[in-house]
């Protein structure tokens, strides 16, 4: 059997080209592809694996290896280096086997639980920088307004302000150039090409508002580029000992420095907790304090997290925002000279209202209850007319305290006891009365003594609705106004 399919055929190259790849081209090419690699991993991301992997290294460990070697590596590390020091150097080990083509051993659940292990019996609280109040600026502005009016105190004036109404990292601060800056009427806009979280350079914009006098970032900006007679590339240079600036961009690490040195000189005594993120951690932890919208703070420093932009606005109102600051506000209220601190109704657990109710429970006169006859359907009694019904609780307790009878209800699984207000008046116009005013439910059945059903109810008090003995007194004592509990009781 035959096919119609036509075999396809190789196509040669035109004749006018020539295959020009040479060797140089391929190096070049590897070299191009090398470059993208390094690339695709931040600069700090790539130092710390390259730390993580040498001090593998001179340990007395090869690479690569096995999970058994990274187990030991850890047990060996676990009390001297943090639990996350740890986490970041297995890390960067997997790492570095993936890329070269070797299995990974970090994987392996050995490895994992190890981990897991050190996390519990070595686990420290994350070490946080010091987030700077507005008081704290303030110090430490007052500090080098006091200094000669060098370059290395203007620069520092304005690295401050900037950095921290700005809510800048470190990295972001020192990359800023003179281009990036545009000056408007109520401010600044600084542009930032690339940042920790837009490493793919599509760029965003952060706005600087004028401020007043003696504390605006705008004016000490300008103060430095004029001091320093720099309009073109870095914003922030290095300055030695006599002063004279480099032409070269500011070190990140450099910012620690000179906020440590400030911090030192006004007297501080979270020095060691000083650095770069204090400037970023205080602006939010100030807004927010401020009150200031979580939209607003979020945009300033350019978080992408809300969970971060949340735990900034948290740390910052957590006395503002503290539970038991209208308990304390109170309390400072009834510990006041002339303040009456104790109320009946604290003292005996009550209502407020009931506590405050027109009727005297002290001098209240305890009446029986009393049988009524029954009588037809078709008499009527003008007793047994239901008052009207109270609207306020206050007007329930006046009108219907006399005593309370306990009732017995039935739920699915369990007895539950109540207590309910009730009218002189057993009648079954006076049930129906406290019905109306939703003391008891209204679908709620009721159901009465009868030949079939000849339990005795118990008697109890009528101060106390505790039950009486065999003596005739009740729990506190008493033996008057005794009564038997109402024939009619629900189920």
């Amino acid at each position: 059997m035959t096919s119609n399919a036509e075999t396809p055929k190789s196509v040669a190259p035109p004749a006018n080209r020539t295959n020009s790849t040479t060797a140089g081209d391929l190096v070049e090419r590897a070299h191009a592809h090398q470059k993208l690699l390094t690339a695709a991993t931040a600069s700090n991301t790539r130092r710390a694996y390259r730390s993580a992997v040498r001090h593998f290294l001179t340990s007395g460990r090869a690479l690569p290896c096995d999970a058994r070697a990274v187990m030991d590596y850890l047990v060996q590390f676990a009390e001297t280096l943090n639990p996350r020091t740890l986490e970041l150097r297995v890390t960067a080990i997997g790492n570095w086997h993936r890329y070269q083509g070797f299995a990974d051993p970090t994987v392996a659940p050995d490895v994992r639980k190890t981990l897991t292990g050190i996390r519990r019996e070595h686990g420290r609280p994350k070490r946080k920088a010091k987030a700077l109040r507005l008081e704290h600026v303030a110090t430490m502005l007052a500090w080098l307004r006091a200094q000669p009016p060098t370059r290395k105190a203007a620069r520092d004036t304005a690295l401050l302000l900037l950095g921290y109404f700005g809510g800048f990292r470190r990295s972001e601060l020192v990359a800023i150039e003179v281009a990036h800056v545009t000056f408007e009427p109520e401010g600044m806009l600084i542009a930032l090409p690339r940042s920790k979280t837009d490493q793919t350079g599509e760029g965003m914009t952060r706005a600087i508002r004028a401020g007043g006098p003696g504390a605006c970032p705008v004016v000490a900006l300008r103060h430095w580029l004029a001091m320093a007679a720099i309009d073109v590339g870095p914003v922030f240079r290095p300055i030695d000992w006599r002063d004279m600036m480099k032409p070269t961009a500011l070190g990140a690490g450099a910012v620690n420095t000179i906020l440590k040195t400030i911090g030192s000189a006004c007297g501080f005594d979270f020095v060691p907790d000083l650095s770069s993120h204090s400037l970023r951690r205080g602006v939010a932890t100030s807004a927010a304090r401020e009150g200031v919208a979580f939209e607003a703070i979020k945009k300033q420093g350019g978080w992408k997290s809300d969970t971060t932009v949340r735990e900034y606005i948290e740390e910052g109102r957590q006395l503002e925002d503290n539970a038991t600051a209208p308990l304390l506000d109170k309390l400072s209220a009834l510990m006041a000279p002339g303040h009456n601190s104790v109320s009946a109704a604290t003292l005996h657990d009550e209502d407020p209202e009931e506590a405050n109710s027109d009727v005297d429970r002290s001098t209240a006169k305890i009446l029986p209850l009393t049988r009524v006859r029954r009588r037809p359907a078709n008499q009527s009694n003008p007793d047994d007319v239901a008052p009207p019904a109270p609207t306020t609780t206050r007007q329930l307790a006046t009108t219907l305290y006399e005593f309370r009878i306990e009732l017995l209800y039935w739920e699915p699984t369990i007895w539950r006891r109540a207590r309910v207000p009730t009218v002189r008046s057993a009648s079954s116009a006076s049930s129906a009365a406290i019905r109306r005013r939703d003391v008891l439910p209204a679908n709620m059945p009721v159901r009465r003594k009868t030949a079939a059903d000849p339990r005795g109810m118990p008697r109890f008090c009528a101060r106390c609705v505790g039950a009486v003995g065999a003596g005739g007194r009740c729990a506190s004592g008493l033996a008057v106004g005794l009564i038997r509990r109402s024939s009619r009781y629900v189920r």
